[in-house]
């Protein structure tokens, strides 16, 4: 029995090892409560009306994203997903930001 909870903990922690890592907490918008991260390689916008944009960062050694970090930035539609750039897909990635993208329709007829 122990055995078998061994080799359960250990291919648990090759399949945590092998994708990028998130960090979340650094994360600052008003849709952070809305961005779920989805089978390693991609981000999910549970909001069921708003568009959102989101920027994120690779980790260096150092766990920081450095002084002058690059961001990449995702826009994501309400209930859908993207994927991550493949270039990040072995990275430690940070969550910068979240923030919705504003309706920018205009009411009445179009011309």
């Amino acid at each position: 029995m122990k055995t078998r909870m061994f080799i359960l903990a250990l291919a648990t922690a090759v399949a945590i090892a092998s994708g990028p890592q998130l960090a979340h907490a650094a994360c600052s918008g008003d849709a952070c409560n809305y961005v779920y991260f989805t089978d390693k390689t991609a981000f999910k916008n549970t909001h069921r009306t708003n568009t959102m944009v989101i920027g994120l960062c690779v980790l260096d050694n150092h766990g920081s994203c450095g002084n002058s970090p690059r961001i990449e930035e995702l826009n994501i539609q309400p209930m859908q997903s993207k994927e991550l750039p493949k270039w990040m897909w072995t990275s430690n990635v940070e969550l910068r930001f979240a923030k919705f993208i504003p309706d920018r329709s205009t009411p009445g007829p179009k011309r």
